[in-house]
């Protein structure tokens, strides 16, 4: 059977459940905004190996 729960009372739990999620949005942009950041310096440490090896391998095809 359902309980009687006061307005007041819901509307406590509404702010407490709407604070709960804003809480879990932040947690998410920030660990989304962290592995963004990895990628990208992933992608830059593989930029400098390729150039390092094109810069110790010249092309042969300079004529």
């Amino acid at each position: 059977m359902a309980e009687n729960i006061s307005k007041e009372a819901l509307m406590m739990r509404a702010k407490q459940l709407d604070r709960y999620c804003e809480l879990l949005i932040e947690q998410y942009d920030n660990w989304a905004a962290s592995l963004q950041h990895e990628e990208q310096h992933k992608e830059a440490n593989w930029k400098q190996k390729i150039l390092g090896w094109m810069r110790r391998n010249p092309s042969n095809d300079k004529k």
